[in-house]
C-alpha cells in the first residue's frame, strides 16, 4: 500500500451535504419530533385523567359527604338533600365531557365526521345544565311555594328534549357520513354493495332481485314489507324517521311551554283528566315517534354494523341511544310508577298540590346523577 492510499485511508470523511441525504435527515428528525410531541400530549392527557380523576374522588369521598352531614346536623327536609348530590354529579361531568370536545377541536383533522361527534359530545354538557337548573326550579316551588318556578322549570326539561333530538339526528348522520367517507361512494350504493363487500352486513333475502332488509320485530313485521337497500328506500325510510322525531320534538316542546303557563282546567285528576288533557295526547304522540326514530335508527345499525367496524360502532351506539332513549323511557317508568302509586310521593313528604313538584324534583336529580356516569362513557367510545 503506497502512503497516499494509506493517507486517504486515515483522513476523516467529508460531510455528505447532497440534497438527499438532508431529505432524509430532516425527515428523520421530524418524525422524531412528532414522535415526542405525540408521547408528551399523552403523558399530559395521562396527567389530566389522573387529576380529575382524583378530584372527583375527593368530591365524592369527602365534600358530598360532608355537606349531607350538615343538612342533616340542620334537621333538613329529605328533598334538600337532592340539591348537593345533583350538584356534585353534574359540575364532575361537565369538564370532562367539555375534555372531549377540546380534543376534538383540537385535533380537527376529519371535519366531515367530526362536526357531528362534537354535536353529540355537547349533549351530556346540555343534559347537566338543563337537569340541574330544572331541579332548582322544582325544589324552589317545592319548598318556598313557588308555583311560577316549576312552570319556568318546563322551558329547561323542553329544551332537553329538543337537544336530544339534535343529537339523534346527528348521529345517524354520522353514520352515513362514516359509510361515505370511508368507502368513497353514497351511502345507499354502499349499503346496497355492502353483502358483497362484508359477510352478514344485513339479513338480506337472496332469493329476490332486489336485496331487502326484512323487519325483526313486530308490528313492522306485520304491516310493512321489506325495505329495499339498491333503490336508497332502506336509507330514505330511516332518514325519514329519525327526522320525523327531530321535527317533532321542537314543535311538541313549544306546545309544552304555552300549556305550562295556561291555567290548569283538568277536572279532578285520574283518568278523565289524562283523557282530557292536550298534554298527555301530545306525549302520546311524542312516545310513538320516539319509538319509530328508535327502531329505524337500530335497523340502520343492524343492517350496517359491519360496514361501521372501523369506527367501533358498538360503544357510540350505546352512549347515544342509552341518554337519549334510556332517559326518555326512564321519565315515563319514573312517572307511570309514581301515577299508580301515588303513596309514594306521600313517603316523600309530598301533598297532592306539590306532588308534581317533588316528581320533577326526582327525575332531574336522577338525570344529573347519570350525567357522570354518560360523560365517562362518551369519552370512552368518542375518543
Amino acid at each position: 500500500m503506497d502512503e497516499d492510499t494509506a493517507a486517504r485511508l486515515v483522513e476523516p470523511l467529508a460531510p455528505d451535504d447532497s440534497p438527499g441525504r438532508s431529505r432524509r435527515v430532516s425527515s428523520l428528525d421530524d418524525e422524531a419530533l412528532y414522535e415526542q410531541l405525540q408521547r408528551r400530549r399523552r403523558i399530559a392527557g395521562s396527567v389530566t385523567r389522573w387529576a380529575y380523576a382524583l378530584g372527583v374522588m375527593f368530591l365524592m369521598a369527602a365534600a358530598l359527604p360532608y355537606s349531607l352531614y350538615l343538612l342533616a346536623a340542620n334537621g333538613a327536609s329529605p328533598v334538600k338533600f337532592l340539591l348537593p348530590v345533583a350538584a356534585v354529579f353534574a359540575g364532575a361531568s361537565v369538564p370532562l365531557a367539555g375534555a372531549g370536545i377540546f380534543r376534538h377541536v383540537s385535533n380537527y383533522y376529519q371535519p366531515a365526521l367530526q362536526v357531528y361527534v362534537v354535536r353529540v359530545l355537547w349533549m351530556v354538557p346540555v343534559y347537566a345544565v338543563c337537569s340541574f337548573s330544572e331541579l332548582c326550579l322544582w325544589l324552589a316551588a317545592l319548598e318556598w311555594g313557588r308555583g311560577g318556578a316549576g312552570r319556568y322549570a318546563t322551558i329547561f326539561e323542553t329544551l332537553r328534549e329538543c337537544y336530544e333530538a339534535y343529537t339523534v339526528l346527528n348521529f345517524f348522520y354520522f353514520m352515513v357520513t362514516f359509510l361515505e367517507v370511508h368507502y368513497g361512494d353514497d351511502a345507499s350504493r354502499v349499503l346496497a354493495r355492502g353483502r358483497g363487500d362484508v359477510a352478514g352486513v344485513a339479513d338480506l333475502d337472496a332469493d329476490e332481485d332486489d336485496a331487502s332488509v326484512k323487519h325483526p320485530c313486530p308490528p313492522y313485521r306485520w304491516f310493512c314489507s321489506p325495505w329495499r337497500l339498491d333503490s336508497g328506500e332502506f336509507l330514505g325510510q330511516c332518514r325519514y324517521g329519525v327526522v320525523l322525531y327531530a321535527t317533532l320534538m321542537p314543535l311538541a316542546a313549544v306546545f309544552m311551554i304555552v300549556t305550562a303557563f295556561l291555567p290548569d282546567v283538568a277536572p279532578n285528576g285520574g283518568v278523565a283528566s289524562l283523557i282530557e288533557s292536550p298534554s298527555a295526547w301530545v306525549g302520546f304522540v311524542q312516545l310513538n315517534v320516539a319509538n319509530h326514530a328508535i327502531y329505524c335508527l337500530g335497523l340502520f345499525f343492524y343492517a350496517a354494523h359491519d360496514l361501521l367496524a372501523p369506527c367501533r360502532p358498538h360503544g357510540k351506539f350505546v352512549a347515544v341511544k342509552g341518554l337519549v332513549f334510556g332517559t326518555f323511557f326512564q321519565d315515563l317508568g319514573i312517572e307511570a310508577v309514581f301515577y299508580f302509586r301515588p303513596e309514594l310521593l306521600a313517603k316523600l313528604g309530598a301533598t297532592k298540590h306539590d306532588s308534581e313538584a317533588m316528581l320533577g324534583a326526582l327525575k332531574a336529580a336522577l338525570m344529573c346523577v347519570e350525567m357522570l356516569a354518560f360523560a365517562a362513557l362518551h369519552d370512552y367510545a368518542f375518543p
